[in-house]
């Protein structure tokens, strides 16, 4: 396996995982925000 492939590999899994925290913070903030309106 060619190290590009390892970096390529790397930077796939990290972008989706960062996506995911991302979408996660995301809701939670509209949770915080509910509970902060009400």
């Amino acid at each position: 396996m060619l190290s590009s492939d390892i970096t390529i590999l790397y930077y796939y899994f990290t972008k989706k995982r960062s996506l995911k925290i991302f979408k996660i913070e995301k809701i939670n903030r509209q949770a915080v925000d509910k509970n902060t309106l009400t």
